[in-house]
């Protein structure tokens, strides 16, 4: 589960929440349903469940059914697949995604970095990488660049996402 939300400074202009659900199967990490529930002032909800059936390669959204690459995720579940990375021998790899119509990969190269704050040191996974339709449609691409904090499993603590001219960033303030 994630949600996000415009910081009050903007709520006077722009004012949006989401909330993303994301179900997958603990064997294979591959998500079995997605929820996004979007809600921008001015604009009408943008609310949609998605189906996946990993196994004949297929998603279902409002009622339709599309093809999709095999292990697809939602940007939820490619979340919690990276928290489970072993960065340290994997500097890069690439994902399929798919949440609407077409099928995207991102293609995502890793480097390790350390850092030291109030004397403490701290090690980071710094995943820089790409998002675009698997035709390699130009239009449709975005840069992501995602901050995971090395533990046990790699805790994301800071995301930046370029997409259709817009930067989109988003901190960990919170974990359950």
């Amino acid at each position: 589960k994630a949600s996000a939300k415009a910081l009050d400074i903007y709520k006077k202009f722009f004012n949006a929440s989401c909330e993303l659900d994301s179900y997958i199967d603990m064997h294979t990490l591959s998500p079995v349903v997605f929820i996004q529930k979007i809600n921008a002032s001015g604009k009408e909800n943008a609310n949609k469940v998605i189906f996946y059936d990993q196994i004949n390669n297929t998603m279902t959204l409002e009622g339709v059914v599309r093809k999709i690459y095999p292990n697809t995720q939602d940007p939820l579940s490619l979340m919690y697949n990276l928290k489970y990375m072993n960065f340290s021998r994997i500097n890069k790899f690439e994902m399929s995604i798919n949440t609407n119509q077409k099928n995207y990969i991102f293609n995502a190269v890793v480097t390790q970095k350390a850092i030291t704050v109030d004397e403490r040191g701290y090690a980071l996974n710094i995943i820089n990488g790409d998002i675009g339709r698997r035709e390699k449609d130009p239009y449709h691409r975005s840069k992501v660049s995602i901050t995971m904090l090395k533990q046990e499993q790699n805790i994301p603590i800071f995301i930046r996402v370029f997409a259709s001219g817009m930067l989109i960033t988003a901190k960990l303030v919170e974990a359950k």
